[in-house]
């Protein structure tokens, strides 16, 4: 059953994450805001779903499968490759890091 939590989860953010891609595409920016708005949103939702969801198949098929589809580290890689603004895609991402280790913090 985690097998099909997984998967079905991971298609849903998969598909979440390409909607929030194809706004940015409408909105013309350059700067790959869609992959950090994605990376952080994600981040702190799985901290929220490690705290407050107890039911074990609802915690695979949120954290594992929907938001590990909505977040990706690959693509932060490849964005950080084409980013004129490099180092301001790191620093960007190294905050998102920061504050969601303040935020597991504050709730373990």
């Amino acid at each position: 059953m985690s097998y099909l939590l997984v998967f079905l989860g991971s298609g849903i953010g998969g598909l979440l994450r390409f909607l929030v891609y194809k706004l940015q595409g409408m909105l013309s920016l350059s700067f790959p805001l869609a992959t950090l708005t994605c990376n952080f949103i994600g981040s702190v939702a799985i901290i929220f779903v490690f705290y407050f969801i107890k039911e074990e198949d609802l915690k695979v098929f949120l954290a594992t499968g929907l938001l590990g589809g909505f977040t990706t580290y690959s693509t932060a890689v490849l964005d950080v490759a084409k980013t004129p603004q490099s180092i301001l895609y790191i620093l960007a991402n190294l905050v998102i890091v920061g504050f969601c280790l303040v935020l597991f913090k504050f709730f373990s």
